[in-house]
């Protein structure tokens, strides 16, 4: 194995106990990424909380390029490479729960629609064409802003 190749598989391990540090530190039991969460009390998705975060790493970096050296001895700039990595994971993470979240969103509201309108038909078997024309305004999409 090439050197860099052991050096890479060593900083994914270093980024594993980073994170369970950090986690231990930040986060609860229940939910590893509470912290990051926070960003939603503010309206702010978590994943995109993220993003902030990761902004603030690369003006970290961008500040050592320009001016060669960090007054904040607590981190260095191996400290905020690895952060920035395992800010990059969570962020993914917190992305794809967010994804999974709206697809099941979509999916319970397809659901409730469509027993919406079958229960309304049921209960309008008397008068056909009362049921015909509901159904008609209520299952089939009239206007392109996501209204029915």
């Amino acid at each position: 194995m090439h050197k860099y190749t052991h050096r890479f598989y060593d900083l994914l391990e270093e980024m594993k106990s980073l994170h369970d540090k950090k986690r231990h530190d930040y986060a609860q039991e229940a939910d590893p990424f509470a912290n990051f969460r926070l960003s939603e009390l503010g309206g702010i998705e978590a994943w995109k909380g993220i993003a902030v975060r990761l902004g603030d790493k690369y003006s970290r970096l961008m500040s050592f390029i320009q001016k060669g050296e960090l007054k904040f001895d607590e981190e260095n700039i191996k400290d905020t490479f690895l952060d920035t990595a395992i800010y990059s994971l969570i962020g993914l993470i917190l992305y794809e729960e967010a994804q999974d979240n709206k697809k099941q969103m979509t999916f319970e509201f397809d659901q409730k629609t469509t027993a919406s309108v079958a229960s309304t038909t049921m209960s309008t078997t008397a008068d056909d064409s009362t049921a015909i024309s509901y159904n008609k305004r209520s299952a089939v999409k009239t206007d392109d802003d996501g209204g029915w």
